[in-house]
């Protein structure tokens, strides 16, 4: 598996972050960590692929315009709020958008539709992404560190964790199963001579 990662590792990056920013990109910091890729590579991948996509989703706001988002999403009470917000405060709205679960996608595509010049969003997109990777990146890179020591230590205590963690859940089950019925309800009976 290493050797696969070696090889396609930063474009599993690229391609993941695009998706689903912080997952792939903690994971890439972690491997990282252990020696298989390489932090500041990691972390110019995360943000190449972050600047990319939200550039797409500019592109695709401002050649889609108004008038097709209003038809879209006009209903949805938060359209005009979200508006209003991104056509007066485009630039800190970008730059925190990273942060601002839920609204990564459409913040950009918002700026396309409020007419935001393409440099100005380009220039903040790069900004934004990499105040979002470095961070995001070093936090995966240590977090793994200390996962690692903690998996150590919990190896030293293999037998004594399963007597105190899955030992009891364990009891559970098996007391749940044989002294009550199942969560569902009713115990069903299958037909003679099956």
């Amino acid at each position: 598996m290493e050797p696969l990662l070696i090889k396609y590792g930063y474009v599993l990056l690229f391609m993941g972050v695009a998706i689903e920013g912080e997952a792939f990109l903690i994971t890439a910091a972690y491997l990282a960590h252990r020696g298989i890729l390489h932090l500041p590579i990691v972390i110019l991948v995360a943000v190449a692929s972050n600047w990319a996509a939200d550039q797409v989703y500019y592109v695709i706001g401002r050649g889609r315009g108004r008038r097709w988002f209003q038809t879209r999403f006009g209903e949805n009470p938060r359209f005009a709020g979200t508006m209003d917000a991104v056509s007066r405060h485009s630039d800190w709205l970008l730059l925190g958008s990273r942060f601002a679960f839920g609204f990564r996608i459409v913040i950009p595509a918002a700026c396309g539709v409020v007419g935001m010049p393409p440099l100005r969003f380009a220039v903040i997109n790069m900004l934004a992404g990499t105040i979002w990777a470095v961070p995001t990146a070093l936090l995966g890179f240590y977090l793994g560190r200390i996962a690692e020591n903690l998996l150590a230590d919990f190896r030293r205590y293999e037998l004594f964790s399963f007597i105190i963690i899955v030992a009891p859940a364990l009891l559970l089950l098996i007391w749940r199963g044989l002294w009550r019925a199942p969560l569902g309800g009713e115990v069903s009976h299958l037909p003679e001579g099956c």
